[in-house]
């Protein structure tokens, strides 16, 4: 069994078409790090238009093009031209202004003022609302507590004498930024609130690495439906061997893709969290090898193994935390969650 073992490394070895496959994935990962700055945050496009001129609109320009947050605003030049940004996918959704605005808010006026313009696709058109009045609202609440103070509390009798809406402004200011209200301290700052490019286009690799490694062994039992016609070759060892070969050869491939490409979300490029990545990985190759094995041994399963494989790829990639976590969407798609093998080594 050792000598078909290493037989079978040898012919991996000498299979042009496999080892392009084995060498196109840490390849395929440096590209992919290296396509996108660094620096560049993954933010999604929000398009906003105020309607009207002077200094409300600078005002609202300048709260809402801060580089912060996973929404970037962008100003357009009319009502039509964010229409069409937000048609043309361009944007995911637009908010159109009054110029006025802080002053009608002063005013009492509250309601309708801001016109939200949405496709129907949009999924994060109410997280961009809420987004924009956390960028508008705090300069709103200060103008119209300088109003009050001025104008309307028991206090009123004493400005502009002992205290004016300048005075209100700078206590407001050092309230609200000088830790006095409700605020959350993320462990490790921007890097957690504000994803890179890099990171979102390498947040895939890991689960697809699994998907591989899976895959390398399910290959390896359609070729022992074949062996298997031979009586010589129908033992459980071969059946072992076959699935085991191409895992090991996928499961290097993906330790190296983990140590030479930077930036993978969930691996730890440190000496420990390399060999915890390993250790996970073989254990991983030891819950698919006995997957393998159960399953080559129920009848018949070398007629329906050609249909079976890519269902349970795709199903593995849909409802495995590959690209998205289903599990958390549905109760029933948590209890089915533990059938498919990625999941274990994601998870």
């Amino acid at each position: 069994m050792f000598r078909f073992f290493i037989m079978q490394m040898k012919l991996i070895f000498k299979n042009p078409v496999k080892l392009i496959i084995l060498a196109a994935i840490p390849l395929t990962g440096l590209l992919l790090k290296n396509s996108v700055s660094e620096s560049e945050t993954a933010r999604i496009a929000v398009a906003y238009s105020v309607e009207g001129g002077g200094s409300g609109h600078d005002g609202i320009r300048k709260l809402l093009d801060k580089d912060e947050g996973m929404f970037s605003f962008r100003e357009q030049e009319s009502e039509e031209a964010l229409i069409a940004a937000v048609a043309g996918e361009k944007a995911e959704c637009g908010f159109i202004i009054p110029a006025s605005f802080f002053e009608d808010m002063r005013k009492g006026k509250t309601k309708g003022l801001i016109t939200l313009v949405s496709s129907p696709g949009s999924t994060l058109s109410l997280v961009a609302a809420e987004t924009l009045y956390a960028r508008l609202y705090p300069e709103a609440a200060k103008r119209r507590m300088g109003d009050y103070f001025t104008k309307e509390s028991a206090i009123k009798g004493y400005s502009p004498e002992l205290f004016d809406t300048e005075d209100v402004y700078e206590i407001y200011e050092r309230i609200y930024t000088g830790g006095g209200t409700f605020s959350f301290d993320y462990e490790g700052g921007g890097d957690h609130v504000q994803p890179t490019k890099a990171g979102v286009a390498l947040s895939p690799v890991r689960g697809l690495l699994a998907v591989l490694v899976m895959l390398a062994g399910l290959t390896g039992l359609m070729s022992y439906t074949g062996y298997a016609e031979n009586p010589v070759y129908a033992k459980a060892g071969v059946r072992l061997i076959l699935c085991l070969a191409p895992m090991l050869m996928a499961a290097a491939v993906s330790i190296l893709t983990f140590i030479f490409v930077d930036g993978i979300p969930g691996v730890e490029r440190t000496p420990a969290g390399i060999c915890a990545e390993l250790a996970h990985m073989l254990l991983y190759v030891v819950l698919c090898l006995l997957f393998m094995m159960i399953l080559g041994s129920l009848p018949g399963m070398g007629k329906i193994l050609p249909a079976f494989i890519p269902v349970y790829v795709l199903c593995c990639l849909v409802l495995s935390p590959v690209f998205i976590d289903a599990a958390a969407i549905s109760p029933l798609l948590k209890k089915l969650s533990f059938l498919w093998l990625p999941g274990w080594y994601l998870n």
